[in-house]
């Protein structure tokens, strides 16, 4: 129930923010709504929209957003078997967790997936 609730209020909420585009806000509303939709079996779903997301993304974009992005997507991906492009998804991550050294947030998300992907 909690993951169901989560995710209309995220589907809302990106609705509501369709007017800013690709702003930061609706990125990481999206990856959300990731999250909920991998707990509640919809990997596929997380896949075509992330997939999207991770392939917009560039250099001046908030590298947490960047990293996030990557590391749920790779979520989806191993759930759904695909077990190499998931590792691609979160090389990437780490390729960017590696970039801000100052930033050790962005190296948990990477170490964690990493731990629960063994």
């Amino acid at each position: 129930k909690r993951y169901a609730d989560a995710e209309r209020d995220f589907v809302r909420a990106i609705e509501l923010g369709k007017p800013l585009g690709e702003h930061p806000t609706i990125q990481n509303l999206r990856v959300e709504l990731g999250r909920a939709w991998i707990a509640l079996g919809r990997a596929e779903e997380v896949r075509a929209m992330l997939t999207s997301q991770a392939q917009a993304l560039t250099a001046d974009i908030d590298p947490i957003f960047r990293v996030e992005t990557h590391v749920v997507l790779a979520d989806a991906l191993y759930a759904l078997g695909d077990k190499s492009r998931a590792r691609a998804s979160v090389a990437e991550a780490d390729r960017v967790a590696t970039a801000h050294t100052d930033r050790p947030d962005l190296r948990a998300l990477v170490d964690d997936w990493h731990a629960k992907h063994r």
